[in-house]
């Protein structure tokens, strides 16, 4: 799995050298502002998927992402279940 996510990360990095020609021919601008610009804007993408922001919310009370997209697996279901209740 962690080789399928660097190839994509390696895959992203590249691509604005890739489409900047093309972008800069189509605006009549320089090429290399075009790829730093967009470098830039691919490397803050990368970063922020690469540091996701944990939500702890009870999939069982919340309403969060979690909840929405049933994220409680069904072992975790089971584990709730059979945990009783802190006083």
């Amino acid at each position: 799995m962690f080789d399928v996510f660097r190839a994509a990360r390696d895959a992203w990095l590249a691509w604005p050298s890739k489409v900047a020609p093309f972008i800069a021919a189509e605006l009549g601008i320089k090429v290399d502002a075009v790829a730093v610009l967009l470098a830039e804007y691919v490397y803050h993408q990368l970063r922020e998927l690469g540091e996701p922001k944990p939500d702890f919310t009870d999939c069982r009370t919340g309403s969060s992402a979690l909840r929405s997209i049933n994220a409680c697996s069904t072992f975790e279901l089971r584990l709730i279940e059979s945990t009783p209740p802190v006083r």
